[in-house]
């Protein structure tokens, strides 16, 4: 179920926050274990791409219907997602990949 339109909250800044946080964590020890033993690429790309597969089927499951208005000021729907700007990268940049 969609959530209901967007109204602030003053939670927002310590999540936004959080998910920098564990985006940084995520790289700084796949970097770390590739750099202590160069054999762990597949373990730690495995690891990744199952991370991205799971926050796209999120996304999925949260996508808003074309031409909501329900994002944060600032923020756009693209893809049935709010993101700061539509810029083609991700999932659905794909179809124009050749």
């Amino acid at each position: 179920m969609p959530p209901t339109k967007w109204q602030p909250s003053p939670n927002d800044t310590t999540s936004f926050a959080a998910f920098r946080w564990f985006a940084n964590s995520i790289e700084n020890d796949a970097m770390e274990l590739y750099a202590t033993d160069r054999g762990t690429y597949e373990q730690i790309e495995e690891v990744l791409r199952h991370t991205l597969k799971d926050l796209a089927a999120l996304r999925g499951k949260l996508a808003l219907p074309p031409g909501s208005d329900d994002c944060p000021e600032g923020w756009v729907l693209c893809n049935g997602v709010c993101a700061p700007s539509c810029d083609l990268i991700g999932p659905a940049a794909q179809q124009y990949v050749k």
